[in-house]
């Protein structure tokens, strides 16, 4: 189940993304979306573009799924980013492991509530691992993987 956004709080977080994406002459506009987790909580994306999203991006460790702006603009293709549970904006486990087979649930669940027909999952370190971890428990959600520093 896909949750609302708070628009108030949000209303400038991806102004300059936005702004950037309009000058470079696209369409591909940012937003942030959540989704309910089955065991309780939520896991927090960034949404490029109005279409299904053919990417997902999963970052590395310290980061979050905005470490992915400059490269979805660049690529000009509907994509999503999770914040890897405890990162960024992503609930959970922010004082429990974050270990690649645990975080992988969570994860799958943002994958099909927001890309389920996805033809490209891009994971950077720990998000590499996390896509490893997601193609063995959950292969119809990973068609491909790009590894980046993994």
């Amino acid at each position: 189940m896909v949750l609302a956004q708070d628009l108030g709080e949000l209303t400038n977080e991806f102004a300059l993304v936005n702004e950037a994406a309009g000058r470079a002459g696209g369409q591909l506009r940012a937003c942030r979306s959540w989704a309910s987790l089955p065991g309780g909580g939520d896991i927090s994306v960034v949404i490029w573009g109005q279409d299904s999203p053919e990417l997902v991006f999963l970052h590395d460790g310290r980061e979050s799924a905005r470490a992915w702006d400059a490269v979805a603009l660049a690529l000009g293709r509907a994509a999503v980013a999770v914040d890897l549970p405890g990162h960024g904006r992503g609930g959970g486990r922010r004082n429990g492991r974050l270990e690649p087979a645990r975080i992988t649930p969570a994860v799958a669940e943002a994958v099909r509530a927001f890309a389920p027909r996805a033809r490209l999952m891009v994971g950077a370190g720990l998000g590499g691992l996390t896509a490893l971890a997601l193609s063995r428990r959950y292969p119809w959600l990973v068609p491909a993987i790009a590894l980046i520093g993994t």
